[in-house]
C-alpha cells in the first residue's frame, strides 16, 4: 500500500543496511543513530527509519521523517528535506488526512534538487494514489503519467514495477480487469527492480483482477505467493490484505463460513494497525456475508461502522459499494 522500497543511502553507511531482506533493518537503523554521525546522514537514517517503520507503528514512523525534515531543514540538505515531507505525506494518507497529504507532497515537489528526480518520481506516484482513493481518478491518471514521464526521462527502472502496479489498481477500480492484468504482467516481468513490498501487491493485484474474471484457481495461486511473501514482510498491512484476499476468494466460492473466518482475523489485526482503507474494507466484506447468510441484524451493524468511516474521511469508492 503505502511502502515503495527506497534505499538512498549513502556511501558512508555500511552496505549491508540497503538490503530490504534483512529481518533486523529497524534494529541496525536504530543502532546508527546511537553513533556519532554527521547531521545529513543522521537525516538520512531517520528517514530511512521512517520508510521501515510505515505499514507496521504509521504514527512512529511519521515522528522519525519529522525529525529527518527538522534535521535537515536546519542543515539546508536538499534530499532530506524533500523525502521527509514525503514520508510525513505517507503519515498522512495512513489516517486518511488526504488534504493534508497533498500540501507535503506538494512541498516536496516545491523542492529542485536535480540529483533528487527519482524522488519526484515515487512523490508524483504516491500523489496519484493519493486522488485514487478519493476516487478522483483523472487526477491519479495525471500524476501517474507524470512519474512516469521523470521515470522514462531519468531512467529511473526500479519504480517501474510500482508505478505500473498503481496504474493497474486504477484500472481495477474503473473495472478494466484486463487492462489491469496487462499492466500487472508487465510489472511482473520486470520484478528484477521489484523489492519484496512491490512484488507482493503485485501478485495481490493479479489474484483480485483473476478473481474479477472469475477465474479463481488462477487467483489462488498469486494469493497463495501473496500470502507467502507478506509474512517475510514484518508489517500488518500486508497480513490483513492477506486475510482480505482469501476472504474474497472464499466469498466468490460461496463458502462464506470461510470467507468470514479470514475477515475477523483481518479485523482483529487492524485492532493493532488501524488502516482506515482495510477497516471499511473489513466490515463492509462482513456484513456483504451476513446479508447473503440472511443475517441482517449483524450485516447492518458492520455496513453502519464502514460507512461511519467512509463518509467521515471521503473514501467515495467505498463509500458507493457499501450503499450497494
Amino acid at each position: 500500500m503505502l511502502r515503495i522500497i527506497f534505499v538512498s543511502l549513502l556511501l558512508t553507511i555500511p552496505a549491508y543496511l540497503a538490503f530490504a531482506q534483512q529481518t533486523n533493518i529497524k534494529d541496525s537503523l536504530k543502532n546508527l543513530l546511537e553513533t556519532d554521525l554527521p547531521d545529513k546522514q543522521r537525516a538520512d537514517v531517520l528517514n530511512e527509519l521512517s520508510y521501515e517503520y510505515f505499514d507496521f507503528n504509521d504514527s512512529l514512523a511519521t515522528r522519525y521523517a519529522e525529525q529527518a525534515l527538522a534535521l535537515s531543514t536546519k542543515n539546508n540538505y536538499t534530499r532530506g528535506k524533500k523525502y521527509a515531507h514525503t514520508l510525513i505525506g505517507i503519515g498522512h494518507i495512513s489516517f486518511g488526512r488526504y488534504d493534508q497529504a497533498s500540501l507535503s507532497y506538494r512541498a516536496s515537489l516545491a523542492i529542485h534538487d536535480p540529483q533528487s528526480k527519482d524522488l519526484d518520481a515515487y512523490c508524483l506516484m504516491l500523489f496519484g494514489n493519493n486522488y485514487r482513493a478519493q476516487a478522483r481518478y483523472d487526477s491519479a491518471e495525471r500524476f501517474y503519467d507524470e512519474s512516469l514521464r521523470v521515470i522514462e526521462a531519468n531512467k529511473i527502472l526500479k519504480y517501474k514495477p510500482a508505478l505500473y502496479k498503481n496504474i493497474a489498481l486504477l484500472k481495477l477500480l474503473l473495472y478494466d480487469n484486463q487492462s489491469a492484468l496487462n499492466y500487472l504482467q508487465q510489472a511482473l516481468a520486470m520484478r528484477q527492480y521489484a523489492d519484496a513490498v512491490s512484488l507482493t501487491d503485485i501478485y495481490s493485484n493479479i489474484g483480485r483482477a483473476y478473481t474479477n474474471m472469475f477465474q479463481f484457481d488462477q487467483a489462488e495461486v498469486y494469493y497463495d505467493s501473496m500470502c507467502t511473501l507478506s509474512r517475510e514482510l514484518e508489517d500488518y498491512f500486508h497480513e490483513i490484505r492477506c486475510f482480505l484476499n482469501k476472504a474474497d476468494l472464499f466469498y466468490s466460492r460461496n463458502n462464506f463460513a470461510e470467507a468470514l473466518k479470514f475477515c475477523f482475523d483481518a479485523l482483529e489485526l487492524t485492532r493493532q494497525y488501524p488502516y482506515p482503507p482495510l477497516v471499511v474494507e473489513a466490515n463492509q466484506k462482513i456484513g456483504e456475508i451476513y446479508t447473503e447468510l440472511s443475517e441482517y441484524e449483524f450485516a447492518s451493524k458492520y455496513c453502519h461502522v464502514a460507512l461511519k468511516i467512509s463518509e467521515a474521511l471521503g473514501l467515495q469508492f467505498e463509500t458507493a459499494g457499501i450503499y450497494v
